[in-house]
């Protein structure tokens, strides 16, 4: 078994060395915030810190991260979980990783573009991939039960969606559901990108009802919703059984999510979502939209999430190397996400980046 490295880690550390080496490069490859938490969270690591809280924890997290937990599913979400339905992970990759693990081996429909992680863990897992199309990036359960057969074990959802914005409707939601309940399979709802949706709502598939509810994990993480990714702390709420599946493989792979930030997510998911970061986001995201169609790649303006998701002529791994060759910008083929011919370009970058970038651009494709 072969498995292929993440390519947006990859891209972004080559701009990376490229910056320390002296080179003016504009990256728009990384899918992490620039936004900062609040001075209460970072306080919180401090204390936690200062008191030692040092040593080993529950392999699935501590009870006060778990009832947060709990209390953030209810506000945001209308999902009422009890502390043994949650999970808290070394990020929302190893909360994707244990569910998949623990569901396996079997068929896992994906629909296309994708997170580039899921069928790599899916592989991992000893399981298969079935690639499932999309109507306009969108997802759509005609199309998704096409791919069901006897071997299916879930469907994995991503709303708001990385890399194409799209954000699933309540509506196709519930189609979705029927569909999952009436072959008896597992959803898995990746729902990080959550507290990013700008011109429709969020709506967990998990709220939807209680017998879709027993079939779904819903899987979040501080990474995007906090500005936090390098603390690694993701979680989920699931039926109990499975949750104590993918606990215990948690056990004995990493063990336990760093003391120190789980004590700062405690206060972290105390927050919720923020209108001024939301407002910025949009603002940068028409800033990109509008910039780009006026360079002659077309774009259609993303519902959710933080990036740009365009159509171009030729081959995206290409493409992307003579850009940041060429121009210094740094953007993310598309093949690795299942589209050859498109390239994300991530806008959570500070505004003079993106008109920096699109000036770059326009000077590469003439």
């Amino acid at each position: 078994m072969k498995v292929t490295p993440s390519l947006t880690l990859a891209i972004t550390a080559k701009a990376r060395k490229m910056k320390e080496q002296g080179v003016d490069v504009v990256s728009l490859a990384a899918g992490e915030p620039d936004t900062l938490p609040p001075e209460p969270v970072k306080d919180a690591a401090i204390q936690a810190v200062r008191d030692n809280f040092v040593q080993y924890t529950a392999e699935s997290g501590i009870s006060e991260l778990k009832e947060a937990v709990v209390k953030k599913f209810r506000r945001d979400n209308g999902l009422d979980y009890k502390t043994d339905n949650i999970i808290v992970s070394n990020g929302a990759k190893q909360v994707l990783f244990n569910a998949i693990f623990a569901l396996g081996p079997g068929d896992f429909v994906v629909p296309v573009p994708f997170w580039l992680t899921y069928p790599e863990q899916i592989k991992m897992a000893n399981s298969k991939t079935v690639f499932c199309r999309t109507e306009n990036n969108q997802f759509k359960a005609d199309l998704i039960a096409e791919k069901i057969t006897k071997d299916t074990k879930g469907i994995i959802l991503n709303s708001p969606n990385n890399p194409s914005g799209a954000v699933v409707s309540r509506a196709e939601l519930k189609r979705i559901a029927d569909l999952a309940l009436s072959h008896k399979i597992m959803v898995l709802s990746d729902e990080v990108y959550e507290y990013f949706a700008y011109d429709e709502e969020h709506v967990s598939i998990a709220s939807l009802g209680s017998e879709i509810k027993k079939k779904t994990v819903t899987i979040n993480s501080l990474s995007k919703s906090s500005g936090v990714p390098g603390w690694r702390i993701g979680y989920a709420g699931g039926p109990v059984d499975l949750i104590k599946d993918m606990s215990a493989i948690q056990s004995h792979v990493t063990s336990n999510p760093c003391s120190i930030a789980q004590k700062a997510a405690v206060k972290a998911l105390d927050f919720g979502k923020n209108p001024a970061v939301l407002k910025e986001y949009r603002e940068r995201r028409d800033l990109m939209v509008e910039g780009l169609n006026s360079v002659g790649l077309h774009c259609q303006k993303p519902a959710g999430a933080f990036y740009c998701w365009v159509k171009i002529d030729g081959d995206s791994m290409d493409f992307c190397s003579r850009l940041l060759e060429q121009s210094k910008v740094a953007i993310i083929p598309g093949e690795p996400f299942g589209m050859k011919d498109y390239v994300r370009l991530s806008y959570a970058v500070p505004k003079e980046k993106i008109k920096e970038a699109i000036k770059r651009i326009k000077i590469f494709l003439a």
